[in-house]
């Protein structure tokens, strides 16, 4: 299914995974939008799963990118809307290299379908679209699920690569294995390898330009590196899964080396917490409370953030109520969404969920960078 992309602290000219997809069916300006999934309308009616969630580009882009899971059997659904006779360039590339994605037109109408179990795993298709109205991409795994991701271009003056998808396995009776690249800039290769729970992983990147940098993510796309550049890490896995290395280049492109290893068991808990963590950023932003225009249900706040400081937005709503949060920074800064009570309930740069209680709900922008952010927060109420 289309899941939420794992969690990752953007730089400027990085691109930005969404945390939890549906928002903006709630709210008309964001990125990526979740609607209704409908059975397609076709000669042989299809019986799988299907997800379904619109693809836009933001303001003065003509790309978007998109990931997700998806099953053997099932189906993963991008709508998009374009215009007669616009170019459409279209690439997908998936971790086992098992996927088949197609490309409908807006009567649905079969314009492709193309396989990725090529020797290179990334496929490709563009055409001239016949008619203005709303695209489908349809991306479903033909053997057993996979993670994959796709990148669409409409008009585009450029076309830059999608990134590099794929597995990392050892020899029989290693402990380690090294794997090389390339990545162009604002590009990101992924590479997957299986571990288990309280494992320990080494990480480290060498390249000939000296300026390859990487992130790690758990399996469930949790960063487990913080927010900087690096050229080595350790750490313990906190869960059984595959669990991911993102190579990017800090400048320019960049061909690296990317060394791994891994060492020990199973174990029955996650690393601990060291003894002394870092006090949270001080509540030195600004602050206060949202309320919508007459005959309008949701409200944006655009706004400029200090170094290290905190900004805290409150908004009063009822137990069953839909809050929709989408925010976009010019330096990658997420939201987080607190309850009435002052948990936590999702913290990422989408959240679309019922409402547990009544009360004051907060939503909240941390700046835990060294420079001054600009961003703007859209949130919605829905009965």
């Amino acid at each position: 299914m289309i899941q939420p992309s794992p969690a990752v602290t953007a730089r400027p000219g990085r691109r930005v995974r969404t945390l939890t997809a549906g928002v903006a069916g709630l709210l008309g300006v964001v990125t990526l939008v979740a609607v209704p999934a409908a059975a397609p309308v076709a000669a042989t009616p299809y019986t799988g799963a299907i997800d379904q969630d619109r693809i836009s580009f933001a303001p003065g882009t003509d790309n978007a990118t998109r990931e997700g899971d998806v099953d053997e059997g099932a189906t993963d659904r991008w709508v998009l809307t374009a215009r007669a006779g616009q170019q459409m360039q279209l690439t997908v590339d998936s971790v086992e290299d098992t996927t088949v994605f197609t490309v409908f037109a807006p009567d649905r109408s079969v314009l492709a379908t193309v396989a990725s179990n090529t020797p290179e795993g990334d496929v490709s298709w563009s055409g001239s679209l016949p008619a203005s109205g709303d695209y489908s991409i349809e991306v479903t795994s033909v053997d057993g699920p996979t993670y994959y991701r796709l990148k669409v271009w409409i008009d585009a003056g450029f076309v830059d690569p999608l990134g590099l998808l794929q597995r990392i396995t050892f020899a029989p009776g290693t402990s380690s294995a090294t794997v090389s690249g390339a990545v162009i800039r604002a590009t990101e290769d992924l590479w997957f390898v299986a571990a288990g729970a309280g494992q320990a992983v080494s990480v480290s990147v060498t390249s000939l330009e000296a300026n390859s940098t990487f992130d790690v993510y758990a399996a469930d796309g949790t960063p487990l590196t913080a927010p900087d550049d690096r050229t080595q890490w350790n750490g313990l896995l906190p869960t059984d899964g595959d669990f991911r290395i993102g190579v990017r280049p800090t400048r320019a492109n960049t061909t690296y080396t990317l060394t791994v290893g891994i060492t020990g068991g199973a174990a029955t808990t996650p690393q601990q917490a060291p003894p002394n963590p870092a006090p949270p950023p001080p509540v030195s932003g600004d602050s206060g409370r949202i309320t919508f225009d007459p005959g309008t249900d949701q409200a944006t706040i655009s706004n400029s953030i200090a170094p290290g400081t905190v900004d805290r937005w409150v908004l009063g709503a009822a137990a069953g109520q839909l809050m929709g949060v989408s925010i976009f920074s010019d330096i990658g800064l997420a939201a987080t969404v607190y309850a009435p009570d002052g948990s936590p309930l999702a913290s990422g740069f989408e959240y679309f969920q019922p409402l547990p209680v009544d009360g004051d709900y907060v939503v909240e922008v941390a700046n835990d960078t060294t420079i001054v952010g600009a961003y703007e927060v859209t949130i919605a109420i829905r009965s």
